[in-house]
């Protein structure tokens, strides 16, 4: 248990380690909420500009 607690403590710097993680972790689920949003404008504006296909 010792070791487990030893490893969220970081040897002292946790206060600094544990932040910067969850910032990255948020940075990187923003970046991928604005890809994804980003990718489905772009495929509703493909969608307008491609002509229908026969038989529709």
């Amino acid at each position: 248990m010792d070791a487990l607690t030893s490893f969220f403590n970081m040897g002292g710097y946790a206060g600094f380690i544990w932040p910067a993680y969850a910032i990255a972790a948020a940075v990187l689920a923003g970046l991928l909420v604005i890809s994804r949003r980003s990718l489905r404008d772009a495929e509703r504006r493909l969608d307008k500009l491609t002509p229908p296909e026969d038989g529709q």
